[in-house]
């Protein structure tokens, strides 16, 4: 089972999330007003947008640094 997880993941004013985390065959909502950073959250997820901190683990394993700015 693939297993995403967040750790104190920052991005700008946009995005502050001390901890999330999916799993395959688990549906996740995401549920908030405009602005409040669900398409941000899922572009961190899918490496389109690098997260300023934080940690994001693919079942266990840290993503490239790419994922993450210096």
């Amino acid at each position: 089972m693939t297993e995403w997880c967040l750790h104190n993941v920052r991005l700008d004013q946009r995005l502050d999330i001390p901890h999330f985390t999916c799993r395959t065959g688990q549906i996740t909502v995401l549920l908030g007003a405009n602005g409040a950073g669900k398409s941000s959250l899922l572009h961190v997820l899918s490496g389109h947008t690098r997260a300023d901190s934080g940690d994001v683990l693919l079942d266990g394993q840290a993503l490239p640094s790419a994922h993450l700015l210096a």
